[in-house]
């Protein structure tokens, strides 16, 4: 077997994926210190973007860093195999760029324009760059099956309840569902 690390496995290709979006609205706003978390501000124009073209999953909040000023969406804790995140057409024709990262539970965010990396602590650098109609597109990728071949808990979950159907099936005399 060739591995890679502890949560990579070359003998699983087929690994599933859950898919996790957000379309994050950097629009003008005031910064303000989170009640819930000493480490991230809120700001009233970072928000979680939703109407019936634009759909989010998987957030639990957005915020700014207060160590490094980078834009972070706190997230349901699923961990994450890969991350994306891209700017609208207001963000190119603006010269934005975004890089994201993850940690455990959070996917961050650095934006930078041709001026340079920007510090969303300060509130005047973040309204430069906000715009009432700025949007981040987002996607994060989560593994089914953790660890080196180690099946999660909603993959043993699953097996077992199809298990249970085949014994129920074979228990009635009928052919075992798929």
């Amino acid at each position: 077997m060739q591995e890679f690390g502890e949560f990579q496995d070359a003998t699983q290709p087929d690994n599933e994926w859950d898919i996790r979006a957000a379309v994050i609205r950097v629009a003008p706003g005031t910064n303000h210190q989170d009640p819930d978390d000493p480490d991230l501000l809120l700001n009233d124009g970072l928000t979680v973007y939703t109407n019936a073209a634009h759909t989010s999953t998987g957030v639990i909040k957005v915020g700014i860093q207060k160590n490094s000023g980078r834009i972070t969406i706190v997230t349901d804790g699923s961990r994450m195999g890969a991350v994306i995140v891209t700017g609208d057409e207001t963000a190119a024709r603006n010269r934005l760029m975004f890089g994201g990262s993850s940690g455990v539970t959070n996917v961050n965010i650095e934006v930078s324009d041709p001026n340079g990396r920007a510090d969303f602590r300060d509130n005047t650098e973040y309204n430069r760059i906000a715009y009432k109609y700025l949007n981040l597109w987002v996607a994060w990728f989560s593994p089914k099956v953790r660890g080196v071949g180690a099946p999660s808990k909603a993959d043993r979950a699953l097996a077992r309840i199809a298990d249970l159907e085949a014994r129920v099936d074979a228990l009635e005399g009928q052919p075992p569902s798929s």
